[in-house]
Formats: structure tokens, C-alpha cells, sequence
């Protein structure tokens, strides 16, 4: 993916979006995550959130050592040091790549 920047004088109100900014909005989360070239980068205080650590609501850095599809829920204690939780993968990951997880529950 590559990271589009969408002028704010393409997103007008009461008027369609143009597709390539449609592609935009759909592909830039996955470039920001990614970490792609003119992307924004996340900053530490987002991944780990407001709340205690590791709670509802905050991100860890993980791998699971086996393919895990983007949106994918998995059990806590299939993550590296993690023990407690649901996770929802962040990214796709072949299990070889550590990956964002979100603690859903």
C-alpha cells in the first residue's frame, strides 16, 4: 500500500467522493500501520492506551507462529507473553511478522 494524502478540498459536503479518495480512506490505515513512506507513524501513547496495561482497549506487538487473517480474534494465551483476553489482529500476519493486536474483551 502506498500512503495517499486527500486534499481537504476533495472531500466537500453534500458531494460524492471522488474513488480515488474512496481508495484512500480504504488502503491508508493499512499504510499507516504498515508503516509505508509519507505515512503519519503511530505514536507510543495510541498503542498503549489511557488504561492499565494490557486492558480492554489497548494495543500490544505480538506473533502467534502461525498465519492469522487482518480482523482475526484470537485467545490471549496464543500470543507471545500474553496470558488473559481476546485479541483482534490488527494486520495480516504469516507468522512471521509480529503484528498489532487489539484486546477486545
Amino acid at each position: 500500500m502506498t500512503y495517499i494524502t486527500i486534499p481537504d478540498s476533495s472531500l466537500e459536503e453534500g458531494k460524492p467522493a471522488r474513488g480515488i479518495d474512496i481508495v484512500a480512506l480504504r488502503d491508508n490505515p493499512i499504510a499507516i500501520a504498515n508503516g509505508d513512506a509519507g505515512a503519519p507513524k503511530i505514536q507510543l501513547a495510541a498503542l498503549v492506551g489511557g488504561g492499565a496495561h494490557k486492558a480492554i482497549g489497548t494495543y500490544i506487538q505480538s506473533f502467534t507462529g502461525s498465519s492469522v487473517a487482518a480482523g482475526s480474534t484470537v485467545s490471549g494465551s496464543s500470543l507471545n507473553g500474553v496470558t488473559s483476553g481476546t485479541w483482534r489482529n490488527m494486520h495480516y500476519t504469516n507468522g512471521n511478522f509480529v503484528t498489532i493486536y487489539l484486546r477486545i474483551a
